[in-house]
């Protein structure tokens, strides 16, 4: 583990920010929670990585693409390959992989090629974009509620663990935004 801390380090993943922490902070908690849901070493690896090439949602690129090999020298191809793909696709097509029996998707956001995937790895995106949601929930309670039909659509696909930490944090999350609703008939807060 303290090689991989080192390369995320010095790729300055610890002074880069990221959801009000450091961007080594939300990594290690995505991490720990893979981890928590039983996840294979290599998924967990994978979410320890997943932003390191910029993402759809976090475009600083701590690890430029041409070192990929330098990557998979640190946690090896298989954690690699789902660090990749959650930088490089669009997350909103993982979704329409949901009732299909194979032939499984993704597309790329930078080129808009269709990527496939096995079905381990469409479950492997499946809880990662889980357990990147539920880290930074806490901090960020508002953009929940942009991924949450959708992630609770997709988390069919995902660990078991994974499924009760987006059904957990989604009733959380109803549960403060109607403490922030305003009352029917109320006026409009500044007017």
């Amino acid at each position: 583990m303290e090689e991989r801390l080192r390369f995320l380090r010095e790729a300055g993943a610890g002074s880069r920010a990221h959801s009000h922490v450091t961007l080594l902070e939300h990594l290690l908690g995505v991490r720990a929670l893979l981890e928590e849901w039983g996840a294979r070493p290599a998924l967990c690896d994978g979410g320890l990585f997943h932003s390191v090439y910029g993402t759809e949602f976090f475009p600083a690129q701590s690890v430029s693409d041409d070192d990929r090999d330098a990557v998979r020298a640190v946690i090896g191809d298989d954690a690699e390959e789902i660090a990749w793909l959650w930088c490089t696709i669009r997350r909103r097509s993982l979704v329409d992989n949901l009732g299909r029996d194979g032939g499984f998707e993704v597309a790329d956001r930078r080129t808009d090629e269709r990527v496939p995937l096995t079905a381990e790895r469409l479950a492997d995106l499946a809880s990662l974009w889980c357990a990147d949601t539920c880290e930074q929930l806490p901090r960020l309670p508002d953009e929940g509620t942009r991924f949450q039909l959708e992630l609770r659509r997709l988390s069919v696909l995902a660990l078991p663990g994974a499924r009760a930490a987006v059904e957990s944090r989604s009733r959380e999350n109803a549960v403060v935004a109607g403490f922030r609703r305003r009352p029917e008939g109320a006026p409009r807060s500044g007017r």
